[in-house]
């Protein structure tokens, strides 16, 4: 996985205008954090953050998501 470190630019503004573009950079900044961790996100998980970066789900919905997929086992 790779992340595009221009976003770590602090002269660098936040694609506010564009609120959908702007979910999706701070979902990337986030995952390069959980990676820092150790913590790698899977396909699902980029399946799911992009669901909610488009506002196809909410983050409601998004959290039911992974609670199912850890009740299941995320693996599975």
């Amino acid at each position: 996985m790779t992340f595009d470190l221009d976003l770590l630019d602090p002269s660098r503004p936040p694609a506010a205008d564009d609120p959908v573009q702007l979910r999706r950079e701070q979902f990337t900044l986030a995952n390069a954090s959980l990676a820092l961790e150790g913590m790698n996100v899977d396909a699902a998980d980029l399946e799911i953050q992009e669901a909610v970066a488009a506002g196809a789900l909410t983050s409601d919905e998004a959290v039911a998501l992974y609670l199912e997929r850890a009740r299941k086992g995320a693996g599975s």
